[in-house]
């Protein structure tokens, strides 16, 4: 019968570094199953390298996230090489920007990797990427959203506050569909903000109910043609 692995549970270097490498290849093999990787970090500590978590960790994200697909190999280094893209202070704002543009939105992190499918050879590394390249991604992509967790989000404002706010990250942790709803409502309504401690009690309220009825709606047409009234945006 199979055991959901616990908080401190041993396992061996190689299993974990097995873990590590599986995970690596399921990223570069599905942009889905990267998403689903990136949420359950984000509700476990926002560390995004598996490398920096236990193996006990690894395995509940495994658990949860599914089984990682196979992508190819991670490749061995052989020696730091230099970027020539890099030596220019404009171009490595530019890819700074981008960067946090990705976490900080996934819907902006899809147009990125659409227009690096459509114009920039399939290469998601900005750092790769001319100054002239980034300059004409940015003017297709739109500016890229700012990275929330680069601020430290606000103390809450009271009590019945706080309570919303652990409400939010109990049920994240508790429920894989309210999670992804949860994301894709603030992204839809909350600026991207997925932290529910930078929402207020009656942005949270509104989510809290939306998201566990199913009701998220993304544009001001529904799939059959209605018309639907968004949530508004919170200011």
């Amino acid at each position: 019968m199979y055991s959901f692995p616990q908080q401190g549970q041993a396992y061996s270097a190689a299993t974990h570094a097995d873990l590590v490498e599986r995970i690596k290849r399921g990223q570069r093999a599905s942009m889905e199953w990267k998403q689903r990787w990136w949420d359950w970090c984000d509700a476990n500590g926002g560390t995004r390298d598996p490398a920096k978590h236990e193996a006990w960790m690894l395995m509940q994200a495994v658990a949860q996230c599914g089984e990682p697909p196979q992508g190819p190999p991670t490749m061995p280094r052989k020696g730091r090489r230099t970027n020539p893209y890099l030596s220019n202070p404009a171009q490595s704002a530019l890819v700074s920007q981008i960067k946090k543009g990705q976490r900080a939105s996934s819907e902006w992190k899809a147009r990125w990797w659409k227009w690096c499918d459509e114009a920039g050879g399939s290469t998601y590394d900005p750092a790769r990427h001319s100054l002239d390249a980034l300059s004409n991604a940015l003017a297709v992509c739109g500016q890229p959203p700012a990275d929330e967790t680069a601020v430290p989000p606000p103390a809450p404002t009271s009590p019945e506050h706080e309570e919303f706010i652990q409400k939010v990250k109990a049920l994240q942790r508790s429920s894989v569909p309210f999670k992804n709803a949860w994301g894709k409502y603030c992204e839809l309504h909350g600026h991207s903000k997925r932290d529910p401690a930078r929402h207020t009690i009656q942005f949270i309220r509104d989510a809290i109910n939306v998201c566990l009825n199913g009701q998220i709606v993304n544009t001001s047409v529904a799939q059959d043609g209605s018309e639907e009234v968004a949530p508004p945006a919170e200011q």
